[in-house]
């Protein structure tokens, strides 16, 4: 009885031999970053009080498409259902942060753009680790600091009112917090 009859075919009926096509990187995020840029340009379009320049579209259309193709790209040979949903769940959580940290610089005061350094700070730790389990650990507390640093900057940076947004409020209590 022959049981490796099917030893030269892989998932989907692709062959070892490289004859079999691989789904596009960039078609699912261009195709979902050109919906909901749509989406937005009819809301400024149609709402009253939402008027985004050129460049507000050219930004989130980046940044969206950047997250979607880095998504495609980091989970297009994983199969399992866990480690998409984790790979998305992290990158909606990054998104959030950068764009929490783009209308709070924008909105409220030009001095929250030392924000940036927190998912940078994370980034680099990220990088360095591999990706691996022990290593982000490691480097998910490696932002902290760099957080509390800002918080106490922007509380006594006199000159600028400080924002009293959600998160740095949180941010100061943490700045407080390490320097008790």
């Amino acid at each position: 009885m022959n049981t490796n009859m099917h030893a030269d075919k892989t998932e989907a009926g692709r062959t070892n031999d490289g004859g079999g096509r691989r789904r596009s990187l960039w078609k699912s995020p261009a195709i979902i970053t050109a919906l909901i840029l749509l989406i937005l340009l009819l809301c400024n379009h149609f709402v009253d009080g939402w008027n985004w320049p050129l460049r507000a579209f050219v930004m989130v259309g980046a940044l969206i498409f950047g997250i979607g193709f880095t998504y495609e790209l980091i989970t297009r040979n994983r199969h399992a259902i866990a480690y998409r949903a984790t790979v998305g769940i992290a990158f909606t959580a990054g998104f959030l942060i950068v764009w929490g940290n783009f209308v709070q610089m924008a909105a409220v005061t030009p001095a929250a753009a030392m924000y940036f350094g927190v998912p940078i700070v994370g980034l680099i730790g990220a990088a360095v680790a591999r990706l691996r389990p022990n290593g982000m650990a490691r480097a998910l507390f490696r932002p902290k600091p760099q957080q509390g640093r800002n918080g106490s900057e922007i509380e006594s940076d006199q000159r600028q009112p400080p924002a009293v947004g959600f998160a740095q409020q949180h941010v100061v209590r943490d700045a407080q917090e390490l320097t008790t």
